[in-house]
């Protein structure tokens, strides 16, 4: 069963009173056959229907100007991407400041060029320059600057870190005279992006990408590229993996290849074909590493490149049993499980909206 797992990790190309969102009977007909709660998640442009004890752990997000990640507390009692409390921003800035110290005991000359911490603003702004040329031994080494944004929530207390380029830095050639006029103009649009960023608690209707059950990236028009993995976890045995990824312009040769080389490790295991939230795809599943679990791949074979209808979407996950003793005997199993939660995916309201191709 090792074989399962190596090789079908890499098919992903490159889961009373009644809390919202949560559902003692699910409104997908499949799932109601199970002895279980569920409750209903978002993830980007989709929704889930999940058991209740399974909650959104992690979720990163990469568009083309801007990025961010989010993730539940750890065990140190800490978020990743978000800060809460009254001294959320002081924490904030603090690690940028470790990170700029970081840079420059890595023999990089920085400084700061832009300090936008009003408490009266919600997007607050800082940039620091960093000179490469010791740290990449080439006196031609680009011109960097560090973006770091942060979207303040005041009456709920938090705060989402938002990296700028996607990945923190942008570059300019060293040749390049109007390097800091160029790079204003980049910062006014990744400060847009970073406004788009908006409160809004699960379950709604709002247009953009779900980040998580607190906040979205709202937009009227899609991204011309959109990648994002959303993973969920019960804290005990049982996770699943939600993973989308979005192709430029001329990938079809590529993702076809790619597609028909997944389709070829399939024919090792026993698959079938499946449509998940109306999209083509194949589905394997079997028993997992250990006694009582259920392991399942799936992912999207009408993929298209220049596309985020069509992006291509990928699926796995683990279902322990002895998590969900009620689903023992006639009331179900792992397998049914699974496919009750992947039936029962689906655009989440508004979710393409804005989406043209």
């Amino acid at each position: 069963m090792m074989i399962w797992k190596q090789m079908f990790f890499c098919l992903g190309l490159g889961l009373l009173f009644t809390p919202p969102g949560v559902h003692a009977m699910s409104s997908k007909p499949e799932l109601n056959t199970l002895n279980l709660s569920f409750r209903q998640n978002c993830a980007g442009r989709y929704q889930l229907e999940l058991p209740t004890d399974m909650q959104q752990v992690k979720g990163s997000f990469g568009l083309p100007d801007i990025g961010f990640t989010v993730s539940a507390k750890n065990k140190q009692n800490k978020y990743k991407g978000i800060f809460r409390g009254k001294d959320r921003l002081t924490r904030w800035l603090a690690t940028v400041e470790a990170k700029r110290f970081d840079d420059e005991k890595g023999r990089s000359v920085t400084k700061y060029v832009l300090k936008e911490v009003d408490t009266q603003k919600p997007l607050k702004t800082v940039v620091y320059y960093s000179d490469d040329r010791k740290l990449m031994r080439d006196e031609n080494a680009s011109h960097s600057y560090n973006s770091f944004f942060f979207k303040d929530f005041p009456e709920q207390q938090l705060g989402l870190t938002i990296s700028g380029g996607g990945v923190d830095n942008v570059f300019f050639d060293r040749s390049d005279t109007k390097y800091q006029q160029h790079f204003r103009q980049k910062l006014e649009i990744m400060q847009g992006k970073a406004q788009q960023v908006h409160y809004a608690a699960w379950p709604h209707n709002r247009l953009g990408l779900c980040i998580n059950d607190e906040l979205i990236f709202e937009q009227n028009t899609a991204s011309s590229q959109e990648n994002y993995i959303v993973k969920f976890y019960n804290g005990k045995n049982s996770r699943i993996q939600f993973d989308v990824t979005s192709y430029g312009k001329n990938a079809d040769n590529y993702i076809a290849e790619q597609i028909k080389h997944s389709s070829g490790l399939l024919s090792f295991f026993a698959s079938t074909n499946m449509k998940v939230a109306g999209r083509k795809g194949k589905l394997i599943i079997g028993d997992g590493e250990y006694a009582g679990t259920t392991e399942f791949r799936w992912f999207s074979t009408d993929t298209k490149s220049d596309s985020i209808r069509f992006s291509h979407i990928a699926i796995k996950g683990d279902i322990d049993m002895e998590d969900y003793p009620e689903l023992g005997g006639v009331n179900g199993n792992g397998t049914s499980l699974v496919y009750g939660i992947l039936r029962a995916i689906t655009i989440r309201p508004n979710g393409m909206m804005g989406v043209t191709k």
